[in-house]
């Protein structure tokens, strides 16, 4: 809605990961992949092939793995996105 206030979706990790190896991920209802990215400091701006998606629940997948462990931890959720 073009204010300031959360202009992009973007977990928020402070240390323990391996930022080498991040994946997120956003889907639309249908399961269709609308944004992913590689980059734990780049964020989705909820935008869908150029254009502003629709609102709605999007449900977020985030893989990372630990540091410390080396294990692979999968995080689900959902973002709502209103314009």
């Amino acid at each position: 809605n073009e204010d300031e206030f959360n202009v992009v979706f973007l977990p928020v990790f402070t240390s323990g990961f391996n930022a080498q190896d991040y994946l997120l991920q956003i889907y639309n209802r249908w399961g269709e992949v609308v944004f992913e990215t590689n980059d734990y400091l780049e964020g989705w701006d909820g935008t869908y092939k150029g254009k502003i998606a629709k609102d709605g629940v999007y449900t977020y997948r985030i893989e990372f793995k630990v540091l410390s462990t080396d294990e692979r931890k999968l995080v689900y959720g959902s973002v709502t996105l209103l314009q």
